[in-house]
């Protein structure tokens, strides 16, 4: 759901183009290695296991309302990008500012929660984060379009 959902988003818009980066495999595997840190792992530990309850204590516990909370992380995981823009990384605001992203990192924020509430790991939406960023950077363009000028 997630794929077709990103596709319908990114192929009509033409945010989405095919489009390899022409690196050596050292660069390509480092470039891997760092999304992997930032911004999947940092951005999930923060947005998902940090700002809501983990799915475990609320089966155990019974906590009410999470799916506000949940909402709210989203919300926040989304806005951050344009944050990012604003202050410490203007040189990323053509993207981070560009609807067709802002809507595909809500798509991604609510299918990283998605599977953060079903398994109540740290690592699932961490892959899930990390392989839509690699294939976008890495293959359809993304590292091209930070390089666009606004």
């Amino acid at each position: 759901g997630f794929a077709f959902g990103s596709l319908c988003i990114g192929l009509p818009t033409g945010f989405f183009e095919f489009q390899p980066v022409s690196s050596s495999v050292t660069e390509v595997t480092t470039t891997a290695v760092k999304l992997f840190i930032m911004p999947s792992l940092v951005e999930e530990a923060i947005f998902r296991v940090g700002l809501t309850p983990s799915p475990s204590v609320r089966q155990v516990s019974g906590v009410r309302g999470a799916l506000p909370v949940r909402l709210a992380a989203v919300t926040a995981y989304v806005l951050y990008h344009p944050f990012q823009a604003w202050t410490y990384y203007p040189e990323g605001a053509s993207v981070f500012l560009h609807p067709s992203f802002l809507a595909l990192a809500t798509t991604l924020g609510v299918a990283c929660d998605f599977l953060y509430t079903r398994t109540a790991s740290l690592w699932c939406p961490t892959l899930l984060h990390w392989s839509v960023v690699s294939v976008w950077l890495l293959l359809l363009g993304g590292k091209n379009k930070f390089q666009e000028k606004s």
